[in-house]
């Protein structure tokens, strides 16, 4: 809960869903004034393994937030699936994976990774549009104990999958952090400069609204791009056309 109120507007979180004995909160709250959508998982429940009931609910908040059209985003320190839910788990990991596919390109989908995150929840934070990785996080698909019993290597999970691997490497992280307080900041940053510029685009005339099971009010076509008003960074300017590319279905280099 502290790591989702750092991330918000003073006063404007409201938890929408938290039971005892499951890994993940789901909250609404405001970021600089704009309705968001976020969803935790708790390292001090299970190490914030994720079962069938764990995804069905990222899933419906990710749902929840195309119905609304507000962005949502994940803070992510997972140890993966619920190994002893079995094939219950991994028809939730499942599940919200195509709640992350559909939603891809008709909201902003954000990943904070602030702890260890492995397995399913490594491909569900490489799923979303932006990774931001704090100084601690750690993205793995399986950790070292399994890689050096399968190829013998010695390896800790810094050098695994660590900021520096991710963000200077493999690319899966498009922003690294100092602190968690720093990655908080990044996302607000990005939350900010899509929704204040989003807000002010023009309606684009000879479009036809496409209907889907997660995004219903999306519209199909060329945006005029709004992005490039006002004084802007290069950094600011990439990721706006990233998105901007990415939501229209083009390709994201010019």
């Amino acid at each position: 809960m502290l790591r989702i109120s750092q991330l918000l507007d003073p006063g404007s979180l409201d938890v929408v869903h938290q039971r005892g004995g499951l890994g993940v909160v789901i909250a609404r709250g405001r970021i600089e004034g704009a309705d968001v959508i976020v969803f935790c998982t708790g390292a001090m429940t299970s190490g914030g393994a994720i079962g069938g009931q764990e995804c069905s609910l990222i899933a419906a908040a990710i749902e929840e937030a195309c119905g609304e059209r507000c962005p949502v985003i994940g803070l992510w320190h997972s140890g993966g699936a619920k190994l002893a839910e079995g094939v219950v788990a991994m028809d939730g990991i499942g599940t919200m994976f195509a709640a992350m596919v559909q939603a891809s390109g008709q909201v902003l989908q954000l990943s904070v990774i602030l702890g260890p995150a492995a397995g399913g929840a490594a491909y569900g934070a490489a799923l979303t549009d932006l990774v931001i990785m704090s100084d601690g996080g750690r993205l793995f698909i399986t950790g070292p104990d399994i890689v050096r019993s399968v190829t013998g290597e010695r390896i800790d999970m810094n050098g695994l999958g660590g900021p520096e691997v991710h963000g200077r490497r493999s690319g899966v992280a498009h922003l690294v952090t100092d602190s968690d307080a720093a990655a908080f900041q990044q996302a607000r940053n990005i939350v900010t400069l899509v929704t204040q510029r989003a807000t002010s685009m023009p309606a684009v005339s000879g479009t036809k609204p496409t209907s889907g099971p997660s995004c219903p009010n999306h519209h199909a076509g060329p945006t005029t791009s709004v992005f490039w008003s006002g004084r802007s960074s290069t950094a600011d300017r990439t990721v706006a056309h990233s998105w901007s590319c990415k939501r229209n279905g083009r390709p994201t280099s010019s």
